[in-house]
């Protein structure tokens, strides 16, 4: 515990490494050199001004390599989770009895570091430190070469003893290395404004190039400086110190998500759910929506074999301007077919897609990079896993040691969600948002089939535990029926062959929702009823941080004028019982039906801002409750509600050219615009 300007940091010590080394137990009070080691770290950060505690929640270079252990900044980093709010204290943290001793000003990541290679997967190396080393450092990015130069690489993560390396060449599977070194130099790219408009491989190069001059593009256009720029492929998390209030809105085009998850410029949101619900299609959605607003779109394709996005995306922009996208895969071998995903290359995709963002946000512009999807890092992750394991054997399923690879984990992910932000003026104004798409088993349509539900029996104990047990046995006994539905109200897969799976899954997506802005989920429930998009109101939201001194908002003036109420009477229809048939409740379910007929849009058809508040406007001021009232159904008072809503943008072109200019929405223009509405509406 270190007490520093009425602070305290809490840090819980557990061990991933062999138990014959001796570590502090968990909540024990760290060692004199180790406190005082943490003591140096705040006071050396202070000094390189960097607002205190701001090198916690973004790590600056000089924090992270020479003043106290890789693992420790990354424990202290994982703790403060997002910019949103603390969500939970360190998880675990790995620390050797050598690092607990060593003077902070010592640990420094030596130029070059000796490994020896243990083994191979793809272009994935795995190699070991040399056993006479001591230490942790942050070796991310740096370059590798194999057997004294004959090939060459760059380290994706470590996690010690353990190095994992992606290598350069292209060659076949077959070659093999016996001895690595870790370089001093970091992997780079060298990017310019000439990039726009091309779809690159994992590692910068061009793929294909689809416009010959990037004069058209507004981005490029409006680049007082187009030179060209080396960056580091695995940059550093943004620094607080740098970061502007989050305060303008990023609309995507896709209603359901504007008016419930707004997303600010800055933010990183997640993208959860299965393919079929339309998680693909917010990110495209998305990125023709902020491309057409002249900000600079990296679309990922992490996994290299998505081959509907360039020509999904060329529909709406046939040169993809201020668009790039980023495959997974290597230019050399790229055959245009289906070739099997190799998670480092998707892991470095997703890198020199930030890197390119960061860029243009460099030089004052607004960007977007879309990670789709996750999946690829759950599987280098898996692959690390399995080699940590075959190291440590039995020792590593110790409770402590669990936790620790968790916190090592989430570091991990940091090092991409970080790379966001919103730069104050002194640091370039620009903007890097993130879209990050992650897939989630099906979790409804697998009951037993005859209305009788689940029983005890389904609920094996190896699964799902004693305390989850006891809890179902209390509903089972109070006549509860328990189905799939209750099983997602409770975080937990239903019963089958494959639950155990789905809940590894599961926890893994709470891992990643508790380390971002916020998130967009998917729900198979509401895509049943044919609703699209399938956001669950219920559980997606928007994190921007709390305080009486925090002035951050994502949403605009016009957004949160018109969709204030629409959370609580969508929570307030579904509690109703069906049976209720008293005319409160009659009209609270024909304003949750408007809601969802405003937030209703099909796949490919990213709306105006403009189109969004109307919409919004006829549901809240209570225009489109008439037309539920009559117990007609849902389909067909679509197409009665998008041709009101068509009408008042063309008998109101002024007032909408205004809010979409301002976005905010005055009391003079709601005025007329809800007079057309009920205009329109008589006709």
């Amino acid at each position: 515990m270190v007490a520093k300007g009425g602070s305290r940091i809490m840090l819980l010590l557990v061990a991933v490494t062999p138990p014959a080394v001796a570590y502090s137990t968990a909540g024990a009070m760290l060692r004199p050199q180790t406190a005082a080691a943490v003591g140096q770290a705040i006071t050396r950060a202070r000094s390189a001004s960097v607002p205190y505690p701001a090198h916690f929640g973004r790590r600056s270079p000089a924090l992270r390599s020479q003043v106290f252990p890789a693992q420790l900044a990354n424990a202290m980093h994982s703790a403060q989770l997002s910019r949103a709010g603390l969500r939970e204290h360190v998880r675990g943290l790995k620390m050797t009895a050598s690092m607990a001793s060593e003077p902070a000003a010592n640990i420094v990541a030596p130029e070059q570091v000796a490994l020896k290679v243990t083994a191979q997967r793809g272009r994935v190396i795995t190699a070991h430190l040399d056993e006479d080393m001591t230490g942790a450092w942050m070796l991310q990015g740096r370059r590798v070469l194999f057997d004294g130069g004959v090939g060459s690489g760059v380290v994706l993560w470590q996690r010690i003893p353990l190095i994992f390396i992606l290598r350069d060449d292209e060659g076949a599977d077959s070659v093999s290395y016996t001895s690595a070194v870790v370089q001093p130099e970091s992997a780079t790219l060298t990017i310019s404004p000439n990039v726009l408009g091309q779809v690159l491989d994992a590692l910068g190069r061009p793929i294909d190039s689809t416009v010959s001059s990037r004069a058209s593009s507004s981005a490029a256009a409006s680049l007082s400086d187009g030179a060209s720029q080396e960056r580091s492929v695995f940059g550093d998390a943004t620094l607080l110190a740098d970061m502007a209030t989050i305060s303008r809105p990023m609309h995507t085009g896709v209603t359901a998500v504007d008016a419930l998850t707004p997303i600010g410029k800055g933010q990183n949101m997640l993208i959860v759910g299965s393919e079929t619900l339309g998680r693909r299609k917010v990110g495209l959605d998305t990125a023709i929506t902020q491309a057409k607003e002249g900000t600079v779109v990296v679309y990922v394709d992490a996994s290299g074999d998505k081959d509907d996005i360039v020509p999904y995306l060329k529909k709406f922009s046939p040169e993809l301007e201020n668009i790039v996208v980023v495959r997974g895969v290597c230019s050399a071998s790229n055959t245009g077919g289906k070739s099997s995903v190799d998670p480092g290359l998707g892991v470095v995709a997703a890198a020199t897609g930030a890197t390119v963002a960061e860029y243009f946000r460099a030089k004052g512009q607004d960007t977007l990079v879309i990670i789709d999807d996750l999946d690829v890092h759950k599987k280098f992750w898996d692959m690390s896993e399995r080699d940590v394991v075959a190291l440590y054997g039995a020792a590593f399923d110790s409770p402590g040691n669990l936790a620790a690879a968790n916190s090592e984990m989430r570091a991990f992910y940091s090092t991409l969600f970080q790379r966001v932000g919103y730069l104050n003026n002194k640091a370039g104004g620009g903007s890097l948002s993130m879209l990050l798409l992650l897939d989630r088993p099906a979790l409804l349509g697998k009951g037993t089939g005859d209305g009788k539900g689940y029983t005890m029996q389904d609920f094996r104990d190896d699964v799902y535990g004693g305390k989850v047990r006891q809890r179902i046995q209390l509903m089972l006994d109070r006549g509860i029926v328990v189905t799939d539905e209750v099983c997602v109200k409770l975080s937990i897969p239903p019963p089958g062959e494959d639950a155990s799976e789905v809940k590894f899954k599961l926890r893994h997506i709470d891992e990643l929702i508790s380390l971002s802005d916020g998130q967009v989920i998917l729900s198979d429930k509401l895509a049943l009823q044919g609703l699209c998009p399938a956001v669950d109101s219920t559980t997606s939201l928007t994190r921007i941080g709390i305080g009486a001194d925090n002035f951050a908002v994502a949403s605009s003036p016009a957004m949160r004028a018109v969709a204030g109420r629409l959370r609580m009477e969508l929570a307030q229809a579904s509690d109703i019982p069906p049976d209720d048939m008293t005319s409160d409740s009659v009209r609270q379910r024909a304003r949750a039906k408007a809601w969802h007929a405003a937030l209703q849009q099909q796949w490919g058809a990213p709306r105006t801002f403009g189109y969004s508040i109307v919409a919004l406007l006829a549901a809240s001021s209570g225009c489109l409750d008439g037309f539920f009232l009559k117990n007609q159904s849902f389909a067909d008072n679509l197409v009665g509600i998008q041709e009101l809503i068509n009408k008042t943008l063309q008998s109101c072109p002024a007032e909408v050219a205004t809010l979409e200019k301002s976005l905010e929405l005055t009391s003079t223009t709601k005025t007329v615009l809800v007079a057309a509405l009920k205009s329109n509406l008589l006709k």
